[in-house]
């Protein structure tokens, strides 16, 4: 994903100035998206309905789902894959073949080899998936299935569905979809539960980025519900857990999947330290281990940004440049130091005129070479500061 398409939108390029305000603001929304509440009618009607509203008052604030050019790829819907598949299965990929085109898009049928079956019934020992991506011979991969036309399958999603896992992750994938496959489900998942496994998934740094998206989507909901109630979170909190207690103890009728500010409600003081700790035991630094650090700073602020000015002095950011750079914004933010807030905003200058004119084939080479001067720039601030 280059840095300014899709997520930014097109800008007027006639001033510079203006570019650059464009991407704030992009990049301010692009954030909340981490963890807006990307809920549907029916589960803001439930929260509603959990403390007393009528559908009117329950709907007022959700926030809509952004389009698909504005979310992040990080966003991993790992959980909502796996409850929505007919199959979900590891294996390993064969021959492919050229398929009839979906409209612009080439599409390809290939053969998998399954090793393991987590979701469906599936007795053959090989299957065909009619698909986009390009998958070589040989690919180790988690797939999320649905039956397809002429006995194939196809991925639920374009874009996350078919996952290439190194043997590293094979284990760490198997056990929090196993995990996730003995859940009770009568007839939802239980928000107790639901918690919990996404503290785990996201304890696991393997998995972390197919978890800490939804975990900070339930504390957004939470936070911008006890808002809305004028009131604080705990309270809100409990009133939910008391409301869908009183439910399930009645026999009512729930949704089948519970509201995001309901998880939250369900999240303990335990979680939060778990998190906490497992974003300072974190050694890595990408965009998974920055949506926990917002996460854990709402609760933890001072460690969060210690650790996070320590992961930046010792850890290169990864995996894009993009990411780096975010990193290093989110930084600055928070230590609120003018010099490198303005290092940060000269690198956004400059992957603005990058892209200007169009989009070079050098340009992924140019983006990094500005992301890894700004990094050098910042690391010598940040040491000139101490």
């Amino acid at each position: 994903m280059r840095v300014l398409e899709g997520r930014m939108g097109r800008w007027a390029t006639e001033d510079l100035e203006g570019d650059r305000q464009g991407l704030q603001s992009g990049r301010k929304i692009l954030d909340r998206s981490l963890r807006t509440l990307r809920t549907a009618p029916w589960a803001a009607l439930l929260v509603g309905l959990l403390c007393g509203f009528g559908p009117a008052e329950a709907q007022a604030g959700v926030w809509e789902v952004l389009d698909p050019g504005d979310t992040l790829a990080e966003a991993d819907p790992l959980r909502q894959m796996f409850e929505e598949s007919t199959l979900v299965v590891f294996g390993t990929t064969g021959a492919s073949v050229p398929s009839e085109s979906n409209g612009r898009r080439k599409m390809t049928v290939t053969s998998l080899r399954l090793e393991l079956v987590l979701r469906g019934h599936e007795t053959a020992r090989q299957v065909q998936i009619h698909h986009e991506a390009s998958l070589a011979p040989g690919t180790r991969i988690l797939a999320f299935l649905k039956p397809g036309s002429a006995g194939a399958y196809e991925p639920i999603d374009a874009s996350y569905a078919l996952k290439a896992l190194p043997d590293e992750a094979f284990t760490a994938y198997r056990e929090r979809l196993e995990s996730l496959a003995r859940l009770p489900r009568d007839p939802s998942l239980h928000p107790d539960d639901l918690a919990e496994w996404l503290v785990a998934t996201a304890e696991e740094p393997l998995t972390r980025k197919a978890a800490v998206v939804e975990i900070g989507e339930a504390l957004d909901a939470l936070g911008d519900f006890a808002q809305r109630q004028r009131t604080s979170e705990d309270p809100t909190a409990g009133a939910l857990r008391t409301s869908f207690s009183l439910r399930l103890s009645t026999g009512q009728d729930l949704e089948s999947e519970p509201a995001p500010a309901l998880i939250a409600a369900f999240f303990t003081d335990r979680h939060r330290e778990r998190l906490s700790q497992a974003l300072l035991a974190s050694s890595t630094l990408d965009l998974s281990d920055l949506t926990l650090y917002e996460i854990v700073r709402s609760w933890d602020g001072e460690e969060a940004l210690s650790w996070l000015a320590q992961q930046v002095g010792e850890v290169d950011p990864g995996p894009t440049a993009d990411a780096g750079i975010r990193i290093l914004e989110a930084l600055a933010q928070g230590l609120g130091r003018a010099k490198l807030q303005d290092l940060v905003l000269s690198a956004q200058d400059r992957l603005i005129a990058i892209y200007s004119h169009g989009y070079p084939d050098e340009g992924f080479l140019r983006e990094t070479e500005v992301e890894r001067q700004l990094l050098t720039d910042f690391r010598q601030e940040l040491a000139a500061a101490r």
